[in-house]
C-alpha cells in the first residue's frame, strides 16, 4: 500500500512537472494588438500554425477642429462715401472613419528577435467628413446692414475592397511586443455629397441653395506607416 501510494506520489509529480515544461515550451496562440501612430485601432490575432494566423482588424479615426476668426475694415468711394464694416466667422470641420477587416498572416521569417509578415483579406469602410461655417457681417453706410452668412458640407462615403499588409514585430518580452505595419488598399467607393447654403439679409432678402450629387470610383492607396504595443497570452 505504501509502495502504491509513493508510486502515485511520483507519477503525480512528474505529471505536474511535464505539464509546466511543456506549458513553459509552448508558443501563445492569442495576440492583442493596438496601434495608435497614424491611425487609431485594435487587433485581435489567432495564431494556429508556426507561420499562419488569422486576425480581425478594427479601426477607427477621426478629429474636431473648432476656429473663430474676426475682421474689419474701411473702404472709401470716388464719390466719398465711406464704409466702416466688421464681420465674426465660426468654422467647424469633423470627420471620421471606421474599417473592419478579416485578414490572413504569414511569416515570412521569424527569429526570437523579430518577425517579418504579410497579410491581406477583404475590408469594409465608412468615412463622414462635414464643414460648417457661420458668419456674420456688419456695415455702415448711411444705416446699419447686417449679413448673416450659413454654410454646409457634408460628404459620406462607403468603401468596400482588397487590403494587403507588410508588417514586422520586435520581441520586447515574453508577452510584449512592439509592431510597425503598413497596408495597401484597392477600393470600390460610393461618396455622397451634400451641400446647403444659406444668406439673411438686413432687408429680409433671403437667399437658400441646395445641392446633391453622388461619387462612385475606384481607389488605389498606401497608407502611413503604423506603430503599437502587442500582448500575447
Amino acid at each position: 500500500m505504501k509502495v502504491l501510494f509513493v508510486s502515485l506520489l511520483l507519477l503525480a509529480n512528474y505529471s505536474f512537472s511535464f505539464a509546466q515544461e511543456k506549458k513553459s515550451n509552448e508558443e501563445y496562440s492569442s495576440e492583442i494588438k493596438i496601434y495608435f501612430l497614424n491611425s487609431y485601432g485594435a487587433i485581435y490575432q489567432y495564431k494556429y500554425s508556426e507561420n499562419s494566423s488569422v486576425r480581425f482588424q478594427l479601426d477607427i479615426t477621426g478629429n474636431l477642429l473648432n476656429s473663430d476668426h474676426e475682421s474689419s475694415g474701411l473702404s472709401k468711394y470716388e464719390n466719398g462715401n465711406a464704409i466702416n464694416s466688421n464681420s465674426t466667422r465660426d468654422e467647424t470641420t469633423k470627420n471620421y472613419s471606421i474599417l473592419i477587416s478579416p485578414q490572413y498572416c504569414y511569416a515570412l521569417y521569424q527569429n526570437k528577435y523579430f518577425n517579418f509578415y504579410i497579410g491581406a483579406g477583404p475590408s469594409l469602410s465608412y468615412y463622414f467628413s462635414s464643414y460648417e461655417s457661420h458668419e456674420i457681417s456688419r456695415s455702415v453706410l448711411s444705416v446699419n446692414e447686417t449679413t448673416e452668412f450659413n454654410s454646409i458640407n457634408n460628404s459620406r462615403t462607403w468603401s468596400l475592397g482588397l487590403m494587403g499588409l507588410l508588417g514586422i514585430e520586435g520581441n520586447i518580452n515574453e508577452n510584449l511586443k512592439i509592431f510597425s505595419e503598413v497596408y495597401i488598399s484597392e477600393n470600390k467607393k460610393w461618396n455622397k455629397i451634400e451641400n446647403e447654403t444659406n444668406q439673411i439679409l438686413e432687408s429680409k432678402q433671403y437667399f437658400h441653395q441646395t445641392s446633391n450629387y453622388e461619387v462612385n470610383s475606384w481607389e488605389f492607396s498606401i497608407s502611413n506607416v503604423t506603430l503599437g504595443i502587442s500582448y500575447s497570452f
